[in-house]
C-alpha cells in the first residue's frame, strides 16, 4: 500500500529511488497503516525493538518499466539472530527515503506480510517478490 506521501515524493522528483538512500524498517502487528503517514516519525512509535534489530539499507535497488512493477531490489534483507531475549510479532514492512531524521525521512509504501512473523532468536530474511518491490498498478 502506497503512502501518499510516497506517490507525492517519487511523482514530483524528490526521491530517486536508485540514487537515494532507501531504507526499510519493520514494524510490530499492532501499527494499523494509513495513508495519511507522512515521515518516519509518524510510524516509529510501533517500530520494532527486538534484540538485533536494525533498519537495513536497500543497496541493490533497480528502477525500470515494466507492466506491473517497477522498483526492485535484488537483494532479500537479513536480520540474524533476530530475538531472543527481546521478541517482537513483525507485522509489516514501511519503505523509507533516509534523510538521516526521522521527522524528515518520507515514508513511502507499507508492505503487509501474508502473516505475522514472531522473531524467536532465528534469522529472518524479508524476501521480495519475484515481481518487484512496488508498482502503480
Amino acid at each position: 500500500a502506497w503512502y501518499n506521501r510516497g506517490k507525492f515524493t517519487i511523482l514530483n522528483g524528490t526521491v530517486d529511488l536508485t540514487g537515494d538512500t532507501v531504507q526499510v524498517l519493520l514494524l510490530k502487528s499492532s501499527y494499523v497503516f494509513s495513508a495519511a503517514h507522512q515521515f518516519v516519525s509518524d510510524v516509529v512509535a510501533d517500530e520494532c525493538d527486538f534484540t538485533n534489530y536494525i533498519r537495513k539499507t536497500l543497496s541493490n535497488k533497480t528502477f525500470t518499466e515494466a507492466a506491473t512493477s517497477f522498483f526492485d531490489n535484488t537483494a532479500d534483507p537479513v536480520w540474524v539472530a533476530a530475538g531472543g531475549a527481546t521478541n517482537n510479532t513483525i507485522g509489516g514492512v514501511v519503505v523509507f527515503k533516509n534523510t538521516g531524521a526521522d521527522g524528515t525521512s518520507p515514508v513511502l509504501f507499507f508492505l503487509d506480510p501474508t502473516a505475522d512473523l514472531p522473531t524467536n532468536g532465528g534469522d529472518v530474511t524479508l524476501q521480495f517478490a519475484a515481481g518487484g518491490i512496488a508498482s502503480l498498478t
